[in-house]
């Protein structure tokens, strides 16, 4: 068997290992459009950005001696009915099983180019932000949501002059609504980012930014932080079957054309109710890669465990269990002095987010897998 990885990030490279765990006699080959080898991408918005540190490579020892790993190197397209891959370099490469995991891209801003602009996805994105803003002192970000979020935290921990411009009217109020982003637009302000909600950007000169409720920010680098797509133009006219952009898969990860899989930022597998879900976060990527690894070796499956992620702002490590976006009430409460906030539809528990509380969250993840109604909740 021949497996053949597009893309070189987390949710491949958890695939390869637990191929080459279960002793896969075939051979694995991984194009990965990048020239570095596959490395770890939260710390491009933490550590990265306050340090000359490198991000931490996925395999430190290099990749497993039976995979074959082909840097710099992009797919253009597929043929599947023939089991071939298309390289931009102009070759083809045949496979029994393929995995795609090429990720996404940073959603543009029409007419809001240039230099001075930023988009941050990879680790030449970080290094060329990190000196941008090194050189004029200060930042304006586009987009409060996670990404915006902790690139004002690392930069202030800098002493960098902030400033984050949202459509919403919180940051974050997307992904935790209202509550918890009102907490966290507070936070942000504490630690003195000038936050401005509600405003979108009308244009860029060499005046500055200019914004629709009339001000003018003066020119500064920007960040374009604004949500990604997934990165799956190459598979135009294929028929691998896309929703908005995202690779379609069952429950495991399993793509319309036989023989294919999708993994990670640019996969949306069905959820409980069949329905495709793109789930943005490290933890998923690399569970779905067990889970595919498996699969194409006829493994039996492993359920996937219950959606997690974590975000680092300031002192405060914000993490969430379960889906927030299937609440229709958000009730806070206090253990111990920590703030914990339960995501409630229909009476049940739909998700829990806690600020600095690990400790007084991590009990409710069995609570949230069962959708145990808010009498059961131990809080």
């Amino acid at each position: 068997m021949k497996i053949v990885c597009v893309g070189a990030g987390l949710a491949v490279v958890r695939a390869v290992d637990e191929l080459v765990r279960l002793g896969c006699a075939g051979t694995v080959e991984i194009y990965g459009a990048e020239s570095v080898a596959p490395y770890d991408r939260p710390p491009l918005s933490k550590a990265i950005l306050r340090s000359e540190s490198e991000p931490p490579a996925l395999w430190p020892a290099g990749a497993p001696s039976a995979v074959a790993l082909r840097l710099g190197i992009s797919a253009v397209g597929v043929d599947t009915t023939a089991g071939r891959v298309h390289l931009d370099d102009g070759s083809t490469v045949a496979y029994d099983a393929l995995i795609i995991g090429t990720g996404a891209h940073s959603r543009r801003v029409p007419g809001l180019d240039g230099r001075d602009v930023h988009h941050l996805r990879t680790a030449r994105d970080a290094v060329s932000l990190r000196d941008a803003v090194s050189d004029h002192g200060r930042l304006t970000i586009l987009g409060g949501g996670f990404i915006g979020c902790e690139v004002a935290s690392s930069f202030r921990a800098l002493d960098v002059a902030v400033t984050v411009l949202e459509r919403e009217a919180t940051l974050l109020n997307q992904p935790l609504g209202p509550l918890v982003g009102a907490e966290l637009t507070q936070l942000h302000r504490r630690h003195g980012v000038d936050v401005r909600c509600g405003v979108s950007v009308l244009g860029q000169d060499a005046a500055g930014l200019a914004l629709d409720d009339g001000t003018v920010l003066p020119p500064a680098p920007v960040l374009v932080s604004i949500g990604a797509e997934p990165s799956s133009a190459w598979l135009a006219g294929s028929d691998v079957l896309l929703d908005r952009g995202a690779v379609v898969c069952d429950r495991r990860g399993r793509a319309t054309p036989p023989r294919v899989w999708a993994v990670g930022d640019v996969a949306a597998w069905a959820d409980g109710s069949g329905l495709p879900r793109r789930h943005e976060h490290w933890t998923s990527a690399a569970d779905q890669g067990v889970a595919v690894a498996r699969d194409i070796l006829g493994q039996d499956p492993v359920a996937l465990p219950l959606p997690y992620f974590w975000s680092d702002q300031y002192d405060v490590k914000i993490q969430m269990l379960g889906l927030a976006e299937r609440s229709d009430v958000v009730e806070p409460v206090t253990i111990d002095g920590r703030k914990l906030f339960l995501y409630l539809r229909d009476g049940t528990l739909a998700a829990a987010v806690g600020l600095g509380a690990p400790r007084q969250l991590m009990p409710l993840r069995a609570a949230v897998a069962a959708r145990a109604a808010r009498a059961q909740v131990p809080v």
